[in-house]
């Protein structure tokens, strides 16, 4: 990364401002599809950069929580995107998009960069003061020597995007983060809010609108993502991964079963409704206090200095590929076979992401950023 951590993230703040204010002007279609593109590349370099910069300046037995509270403000801003398209005009809601973006400028500006950035640049004054602005009043000797000790033999090895599967044990980060982030994104939880009003409106609605209950479907994403990041660093992550993955398949199941009964018999199921309600309810629950709470976690936490940024953006661009094949994949599944189908697929990802995660996923848990290179190290020598 030429630019750091913090530059690039400070970058999508004016972009997203200047995109939004654009498509207030303009109804142009070809101008509107440009904006979409180039905030794509905004949030791309937000979802790659901003998981290392967090995992990057958190202590050890902080960075499951400071980390864990990305999914949680994911789902926050989620949650104020939903309302707003609700409740205001297009215009309105626009502005509204833009005032967060102008807010994030105004403050993010006053944060230091990675320390680790600064020594993988060579400027390890500059590293000493970043660590004391963010340790405030503590005692960073041991920690300073540590970051720079492990930043300089991670840096021998530094050179291209080939460093990613150079040895054994880059193969092995690099399969734990995969494994990882496609479970997150190939278990559902994201084509159930995009899709949210889709299917409750098949299931059947009750007192609420579809678009009402996809509202209150992001609010539980957020507050079980809230409850779950307190616990990343007590449980740990690799537990709290295998209970999610479980608990998602058992809840994808109960969905699947409903829909299956829907739409492959003559039975009338929609008086028992609530049996999707409470599939949708654990599936909401239990992807967010594993699974999609770890995910940047762990993105950030496995791979090396040297290839945090590459393997990163890496990652992000694998993810984007999976979750692009479902949303097309998902009304055509729901309208040549039926909508149980995608949930049938949703728990085979996740049962064999669990699979995965028992045989190759190793704790981090309170261990510093070196310490997880080292573990992944050990595994891969065994």
């Amino acid at each position: 990364m030429i630019f750091g951590r913090k530059t690039t993230l400070l970058f999508a703040g004016p972009l997203t401002v200047t995109l939004w204010t654009i498509s207030l002007f303009t109804k142009n279609i070809v101008v509107l599809h440009i904006i979409r593109i180039l905030q794509g590349v905004a949030l791309a370099s937000i979802v790659s950069i901003a998981p290392v910069y967090l995992a990057e300046i958190s202590a050890a037995n902080r960075r499951g929580v400071l980390c864990g509270n990305y999914a949680v403000v994911w789902n926050l801003a989620t949650l104020y995107s939903f309302i707003n398209s609700e409740y205001l005009s297009f215009d309105m809601y626009t502005l509204s998009l833009i005032a967060i973006s102008i807010l994030f400028c105004s403050t993010f500006i006053f944060m230091p960069e990675s320390p680790y950035f600064y020594f993988m640049k060579n400027k390890p004054d500059k590293a000493k003061s970043s660590l004391q602005w963010l340790r405030y009043n503590e005692d960073i000797e041991k920690e300073y020597l540590e970051i720079e000790e492990a930043v300089r033999e991670d840096m021998k090895n530094a050179g291209s995007w080939i460093d990613l599967v150079a040895t054994k044990k880059d193969r092995r980060a690099l399969l734990i983060v995969q494994i990882v982030a496609l479970t997150r994104f190939l278990v559902g939880i994201n084509l159930f809010a995009a899709y949210a009003e889709d299917i409750f409106t098949k299931a059947g609605s009750y007192i609420f609108t579809p678009n009402q209950q996809a509202i209150g479907l992001v609010l539980l994403f957020t507050v079980s993502s809230a409850v779950a990041s307190f616990f990343s660093d007590i449980v740990g992550r690799r537990k709290l991964l295998i209970y999610s993955l479980i608990g998602t398949a058992i809840s994808n199941i109960i969905i699947a079963l409903y829909f299956g009964l829907l739409e492959l018999t003559s039975l009338q199921v929609t008086p028992y409704v609530w049996i999707m309600y409470i599939g949708s309810l654990g599936c909401s629950i239990f992807t967010n206090i594993g699974v999609v709470q770890l995910m940047p976690t762990v993105k950030a936490e496995f791979f090396p200095s040297h290839t945090r940024s590459k393997g990163s953006a890496l990652t992000t661009f694998i993810s984007a590929f999976a979750i692009f094949a479902q949303l097309a994949a998902f009304p055509v599944i729901t309208k040549y076979i039926g909508m149980y189908f995608n949930f049938i697929l949703f728990t085979a990802a996740a049962l064999i992401g669990y699979v995965f995660a028992l045989i190759y996923v190793p704790e981090s848990a309170g261990k510093t950023l070196a310490e997880v290179n080292e573990t992944v190290d050990k595994i891969t020598s065994c």
